[in-house]
């Protein structure tokens, strides 16, 4: 019996003790709630728009006691952070007279200048200091490089500076008698399948500092993530494994190429395909999975340069990528003059120069640009998965019979199959690589 109650005393210990559901929520505004985890800390989460990424949920921590509070990061806005410092001062009847935020992104800092008007002191990691004037965001007013200890009414905060992670100067934030580790976006939640933004990221890095804080931090209970819900150090756990999927597809990297799915294929567009709206979803579900595993992404965009040409006409909305797979920040967009994507660009250099082994293409049309890009590719080494269902074509003539749409993809997807690559549907793909 002893055996057993030890057993489960185990099992109990290793799990998280509560799920973010089970803390009392308190929504303060269209796009404000706080998650109350005890009687002196709270998260807040605000949604916000965010240049490349739309509208995005972001975590921030409140610690009060009596009538003093410390925020570590705002809310996106101005205004969502005077929000919330007037809902702290209402209804918690507490001052916010500190803040640090985790990095110098504008989901940690974006409410600065507010704060700074209503006279709150601003502590930072100098790198974020630094990093905060040289791309003009609000600047935190005193820096510190490993360490800052912070005090309110007798409660310790620590922050911490262990490496580079999802920025250069992130930092983490300990609260001891809490045991809270607010890790911001250098830590994932528990359902992330990817990194997430990594324009300012280091990888290798990240891997190192993530491992310090699995090693500072054992007591830890509640572990809050820039994004996405709280949880405990299994948070910690699951960025690692995250960290080493990616520094091992690393070695060996795909990439997914959208060739050319602009909207004169589309109905309305100079050159409507058949399939064309179907195909652009299914690329889309491609381009979703490849942004969540963090891997890249290159769009091919065509220009007709040619006199006598009637679509993809350079500064047309035509020649526009098409809304359902617009790029966001840092994936790569080449302008091609010719059906094969490789003819007088950068894609080639840019493959190699990434450690790109494999290519996952779709896009438009499959007899013409796919085609060639496809075939191309080949030739240069590289190993080819064609998506059949997220390309489209359009009837072609011969000698007066037409050669319907659904028989032109069919005869050159066959064609490619045969050597140049092999072709799967995007629902085949994406179980592939559950």
């Amino acid at each position: 019996m002893k055996t057993h109650l030890f057993f489960l005393f185990i099992l109990f210990i290793q799990l998280p003790l509560r799920s973010q559901s089970d803390y009392p929520k308190i929504r303060i505004s269209e796009d404000i709630e706080l998650i109350k985890l005890s009687e002196k800390a709270y998260v807040h989460v605000s949604v916000s728009e965010i240049d490349g990424f739309g509208k995005v949920s972001s975590n921030g921590l409140i610690l009060v006691s009596k009538d003093e509070a410390f925020l570590f990061d705002t809310p996106v806005t101005g205004s969502q952070t005077e929000t919330l410092v007037k809902w702290i001062a209402d209804s918690l009847k507490a001052a916010v007279s500190t803040f640090v935020p985790n990095h110098w992104h504008e989901d940690c800092l974006g409410g600065l200048d507010y704060l700074h008007s209503k006279g709150v002191k601003s502590y930072a990691n100098q790198m974020t200091v630094d990093l905060a004037k040289e791309h003009g965001k609000p600047v935190p007013q005193n820096g510190f490089t490993d360490s800052l200890q912070l005090n309110l009414y007798g409660e310790d905060v620590y922050c911490y500076y262990f490496g580079g992670g999802h920025s250069t100067d992130n930092i983490v934030v300990w609260i001891p008698s809490e045991k809270i580790l607010f890790g911001g976006c250098m830590v994932k939640d528990i359902y992330s399948k990817g990194l997430g933004n990594l324009s300012d990221a280091q990888p290798e890095e990240w891997a190192k500092t993530i491992q310090k804080a699995i090693g500072k931090f054992p007591e830890a209970k509640i572990v809050i993530p820039g994004h996405g819900g709280i949880g405990g150090k299994e948070l910690l756990q699951h960025t690692k494994e995250l960290l080493q999927q990616y520094l091992k597809i690393k070695m060996a990297k795909e990439a997914l190429i959208i060739i050319d799915i602009q909207n004169d294929y589309f109905e309305g567009g100079a050159n409507p395909l058949i399939g064309s709206l179907e195909a652009s979803e299914n690329a889309k579900a491609l381009l979703n999975d490849f942004r969540e595993r963090s891997l890249p992404v290159i769009h091919i965009q065509h220009f007709s340069t040619r006199v006598g040409s009637t679509f993809f006409i350079p500064n047309t909305k035509g020649a526009e990528i098409h809304e359902n797979v617009i790029p966001v920040g840092g994936e790569k967009v080449i302008a091609k003059n010719y059906p094969n994507s490789f003819r007088e660009t950068d894609l080639l250099e840019y493959l190699q120069s990434n450690h790109i082994t494999d290519l996952v293409i779709c896009g438009m049309m499959t007899h013409m640009c796919v085609d060639a890009t496809t075939r191309a590719a080949k030739d240069f080494g590289f190993t080819c998965t064609v998506i059949g269902d997220a390309c489209a074509t359009r009837d072609l003539k011969i000698q007066g019979s037409v050669v319907a749409a659904s028989e032109v993809q069919k005869s050159f997807l066959g064609a490619l199959s045969y050597f140049y690559s092999s072709v799967l549907t995007a629902k085949e793909y994406l179980v592939k690589m559950e």
